[in-house]
Order: C-alpha cells, then structure tokens, then sequence
C-alpha cells in the first residue's frame, strides 16, 4: 500500500491542478458571457412582460428621498 500511494501522489496533484485549471477557465468564460450588453429590443421587451404579468404597478413607484449634502473634510 505505501509503494501505491507513493508512486500515484504526483498524478493526484496533477489532478488537482488540472481540476482547478478548467474551473477557472470555465469561470472566465461565464464571466465574458455575463458582461456582454444586452440589447435594448430584448431590455424592452422584459419589461413589457413584467409589466403584463403585474410585476411593476404604478403603487410601486416611490420617490427618493432628499440625501443632505456630503461633508467635505
């Protein structure tokens, strides 16, 4: 048993590695994709079906409240 954990330790790293190594790149990936703009006929269209399915009614708009101004230091 000692010999086979010996011999195999370096390729249990190397999977590590190569584990990691895809998830990252995979994580890149996803990331590209999430940044990409989205354009505004299909923005539009989002809120055209909330709005029809009564997710956003005029009872939920609230207006902001005044913030006082930043003190400056």
């Amino acid at each position: 048993m000692r010999k086979t954990i010996s011999t195999y330790w370096p390729l249990a790293i190397l999977l590590i590695a190569a584990l990691t190594f895809c998830m990252n790149a995979e994580e890149r990936e996803s990331a590209a994709a999430r940044r990409q703009q989205v354009d505004v006929g299909s923005v539009s269209a989002e809120l055209a079906r909330a709005i029809s399915y009564g997710l956003v009614e005029a009872d939920d708009a609230v207006t902001p409240a005044p913030h006082a101004a930043p003190h400056t230091l």
